[in-house]
């Protein structure tokens, strides 16, 4: 798998980019719309986290000013169509006129279609399988059937999980950060060992697997304790994550 860094990028936000990179993969997230997306939450970040100026909110995020307006009024983006998303609907209109039947070569075909999105961009053979394997379509050889339901990644629902996970992690961590008192901060902690034999480390974590479905159990126990049936405003969202990596596996 293609993770090695590029030597521009120092070490650190090598597994910063690598990681939003591994997220982006799972939500089949438009390149265009996660840019220009991101952009806007992070010069809201920057903006609202010290009570910064437009101009001092564009000095640190390093854009011109005009993007930070944009971003404070929520104004929307103009972005770039995806092109598997243009050749879908193209694709759609021809299925409907023809009992969900397009041919891949000829007029008002895969092959048309293809010159007209993305002309010498890609193939017949690359456009089709990935339209398969989203189960939009299914292919018979010399044409594809038209399944008529949403593009959605197969991933998808495990993508927002990560992403939420990452989200309370990073909370916690920035809450931390700035805890004062120190003795209110929350639980963080991580257990990493480089000098683990290649031979033991299955069995260190099928027994590390073993104690921690134990003390999942636990704390599942303790919340449920503690669970009243309370109106949503009295009602707060606070948990514990537990998860084993080996950077080795990915």
């Amino acid at each position: 798998m293609m993770n090695n860094k590029p030597e521009y990028i120092d070490i650190e936000l090598h597994h910063v980019y690598l990681s939003i990179a591994k997220m982006m993969s799972l939500l089949y997230v438009n390149y265009d719309e996660f840019y220009k997306t991101l952009r806007s939450y992070y010069i809201r970040e920057v903006h609202n986290s010290e009570e910064n100026t437009i101009i001092r909110t564009a000095l640190k995020c390093g854009v011109d000013r005009r993007f930070v307006t944009k971003a404070i009024n929520n104004e929307k983006e103009l972005l770039k169509p995806r092109f598997l998303l243009l050749i879908k609907n193209k694709l759609e209109k021809i299925a409907y006129k023809n009992n969900q039947i397009i041919y891949k070569h000829g007029k008002k075909s895969v092959d048309s279609i293809i010159h007209e999105v993305l002309p010498g961009a890609t193939t017949i053979q690359t456009i089709v399988a990935e339209l398969c394997e989203l189960g939009y379509v299914e292919d018979m050889g010399d044409y594809i059937v038209y399944i008529n339901k949403p593009i959605k990644p197969k991933f998808y629902d495990e993508g927002l999980d990560i992403a939420a996970h990452s989200e309370r992690y990073i909370d916690t961590f920035n809450y931390n950060l700035n805890c004062h008192p120190p003795d209110l901060k929350k639980f963080e902690r991580n257990i990493v060992s480089t000098k683990v034999p290649i031979e033991s480390a299955r069995a260190l974590e099928a027994e590390c697997q073993q104690k921690l479905d134990v003390f999942y159990n636990e704390i599942d126990s303790l919340f449920k304790l503690y669970e009243k049936d309370c109106p949503a405003s009295k009602q707060l969202e606070i948990g514990v994550s537990m998860f084993q990596f080996n950077l080795n596996d990915v």
